[in-house]
């Protein structure tokens, strides 16, 4: 018994050893690979260790040391400027698992896909690195490689957005990167690098504001350049490159007596503009109220200063000078009216306080770094009336009848450029005498018909305050023109009295003002018209005449935005009416002040710098910050008059608005509707379970 399992035992040892041999071979010859790739890899000779790489990784697929043979692989093909070797071990490599040194590899592989010449994938792939490695030196190397292919697509505001990446990581140097930046600069011009100064993040724009002082040799040290070298150390303080302008590292250090609770008020309380003072004065109150109660904001010691100008020009200059020297307010708001705030442009810099005025004299704030102008402008109110007209609706062809005053005839050439320019055209261009009641013979004029009855003199020709602009419906061959085939709408840049009075007049001239001819003679045509048109007597004084009728504005005291509904609730609890685009604007404008010094701008020369470089966080009225020249940017609503009363078209409203309802003691009540009735919602829109 004892030889067969001797036996056994002998050919069992055999089986294993013979099993075992060929695995111990190969774990030999791969191990012996791994370190000839290793060696040569720590040898620094590129070539021998990817070639070593590459032998290993065919022979030894499965091998213990794929992953790092993969790594060394992609590194040594990188030294080697072999890009598409190096990004498809790269590629391997995180495909099977690969977790070492990540951002090492992420860097890498951005680079290969930018000298491939693969820069869709190129672009991202750089900007992760220059904004999240850690390494600094990789991270400038993505930037620069990024700023390169924007330069060399010829995409020269991308090119210094991505120099704003290397600001931003403090990672931007003069002797390399500025020459860089001059020569984006040079291709985009003047007026392009001012919007874009205007739209970017701070560092970009500082960095643009510099670039426009070099080219308009404003970088040296003279009494010529130092309201520009000032006007950087006011709004650029912080800026990385702050030392390249002349003096104003030692004026952004100088110390400021200011206290940040403290808002002046510039307003006539008394006098002849006392109803539009006090009016105002309401909305920035109310502000100031919900600051000091808002928990986001924390700020229960802020306080007003309010000063009556009383309509008086010197008076408000004097005001102005006592508010930065003894109260010592970190800034104003106001004032409203024309004159003053002239005066108060013209000082604002010398005294050196923040105001936000709220006038219809717009270009006064590009006169002064230390002026800012909030109130909606004519100008973005034409602008939007053509973009919803031409943009949305796909009118082509407009009549024009506007007041013969400056402002009619300044919004009426806005909109006849503007039109024009987005591709459509205008038939006819009549002005009427302002403050007309009879719009009769302006129907008959836009016409022709008038000028057919009894031909055109000279005088006819020329149209008030449009230059040397002829009326177009006196084109050869003059024709009496078909409303809704010649012109499709008709827009009137005044008030609602107007509106109200101009749409049955014009129907008496059978011209069919939003289809209300009773027996549908004629196309409708549709009656446009600014902000001066969002009353409700437009409606009650104009009846079914306004209906249809299109206006733009601002403030809409009936959206749905919960921004907009608490707003209009507090106002009617405090003062039981709802409140005009004027309190709105004046509120919104104290609301940014307050976000402001609650984010941290502790001086005047913090505020300056935020009010020109950010955007109010919410708005009643649209305010989405201050351009270059010192005006506020607004989105517009489109309105329209829709069975008697005026609906929101543009935004449109949101899909489950949220409704908000004053108790007797106050509160406020966020709610949307539901089927079974009222869902209470919090502050997001979010259900609040009971």
């Amino acid at each position: 018994m004892r030889q067969p399992v001797a036996i056994a035992m002998l050919l069992l040892m055999t089986l294993v050893l013979l099993g075992a041999g060929p695995p111990n071979r190969k774990a030999r010859l791969e191990d012996r690979a791994w370190q000839g790739v290793e060696a040569a890899s720590n040898s620094g000779a590129a070539q021998r260790a990817l070639d070593r790489a590459e032998e290993y990784l065919a022979e030894h697929p499965d091998g213990p040391h794929f992953l790092e043979v993969k790594k060394i692989a992609g590194e040594s093909a990188m030294e080697l400027e072999l890009w598409t070797a190096c990004r498809r071990h790269l590629d391997g490599y995180l495909s099977a698992g690969g977790r070492v040194g990540l951002e090492d590899v992420a860097f890498r592989v951005a680079t290969c896909l930018a000298r491939e010449g693969r820069t869709e994938d190129a672009l991202p792939a750089l900007r992760n690195v220059a904004v999240h490695d850690a390494d600094e030196q990789r991270a400038a190397s993505a930037g620069r490689e990024l700023v390169a292919l924007h330069l060399f697509a010829g995409e020269w505001p991308k090119a210094l957005e991505a120099q704003g990446l290397l600001l931003d990581r403090g990672l931007y140097e003069r002797d390399r990167d500025f020459e860089d930046s001059q020569r984006a600069a040079q291709e985009l011009g003047a007026g392009t690098l001012e919007v874009l100064e205007g739209d970017a993040g701070p560092n970009v724009a500082g960095l643009v504001a510099i670039l426009r002082m070099d080219a308009a040799g404003e970088l040296i040290e003279s009494d010529e350049t130092e309201d520009a070298r000032r006007r950087f150390a006011d709004l650029y303080h912080a800026h990385p490159l702050i030392d390249l302008v002349p003096g104003a590292a030692a004026w952004a250090a100088e110390p400021e007596d200011t206290d940040a609770m403290v808002i002046g008020v510039l307003l006539p309380l008394s006098g002849k503009y006392r109803a539009p003072g006090e009016i105002t004065m309401r909305g920035i109150e109310l502000a100031i109220e919900r600051a000091r109660a808002e928990d986001g904001l924390n700020l229960p010691d802020l306080r007003l200063v309010p000063i009556d100008t009383t309509g008086d020009p010197e008076v408000t200059v004097e005001a102005l000078r006592r508010l930065a020297d003894v109260e010592k307010a970190i800034g104003v708001i106001g004032p409203i009216i024309s004159t003053e705030a002239e005066a108060v442009a013209a000082a604002a810099d010398d005294i050196g306080l923040p105001v936000l005025m709220m006038t219809h004299n717009h270009g006064l704030a590009g006169t002064s770094r230390n002026a800012f102008n909030t109130l909606i402008s004519t100008d973005e109110q034409v602008d939007a009336v053509v973009d919803h007209a031409v943009g949305r609706l796909g009118l082509s062809s407009f009549a024009i009848a506007y007041p013969n005053r400056e402002t009619g005839g300044r919004m009426a050439a806005r909109f006849w450029d503007q039109t024009e320019a987005a591709g459509g055209s205008i038939a006819a261009v009549e002005s009427f005498p302002a403050g007309s009641t009879d719009f009769r013979e302006t129907a008959r004029r836009i016409l022709g018909r008038e000028y057919l009855k009894k031909p055109p003199a000279e005088a006819d020709m020329q149209l008030a305050w449009l230059g040397d602009r002829d009326r177009p419906q006196l084109s050869e061959p003059q024709v009496e023109l078909e409303p809704g085939i010649d012109f499709q709408a008709v827009f009137v840049p005044d008030n609602y009295k107007t509106g109200a009075m101009l749409a049955p007049g014009f129907l008496y001239e059978q011209i069919n003002m939003g289809g209300a001819l009773s027996d549908k003679r004629g196309l409708p045509v549709q009656l446009i018209g600014a902000a001066a048109f969002n009353h409700p007597d437009l409606i009650d004084r104009g009846g079914k005449y306004t209906e249809g009728t299109l206006l733009v504005d601002g403030f809409f005291a009936d959206s749905l935005e919960p921004a907009v509904q608490e707003f209009v609730l507090l106002y009617k609890g405090r003062h039981g009416a709802k409140p005009s685009a004027l309190e709105a604007v004046a509120y919104d404008t104290t609301w940014f002040v307050a976000e402001l010094i609650a984010g941290g701008a502790t001086t005047r020369r913090e505020l300056r710098s935020r009010l020109s470089l950010s955007a109010p966080q919410r708005s009643v009225v649209g305010a989405r910050g201050f351009g270059p020249d010192g005006e506020m940017r607004h989105e517009m609503l489109v309105l329209q008059v829709k069975k008697g009363r005026f609906v929101q078209l543009h935004p449109e409203p949101p899909a489950e608005p949220i409704y908000i309802e004053m108790l007797e003691d106050g509160t406020l009540v966020r709610f949307k509707k539901g089927v079974d009735g009222r869902i209470p919602v919090d502050i997001n829109g979010d259900p609040i379970e009971e």
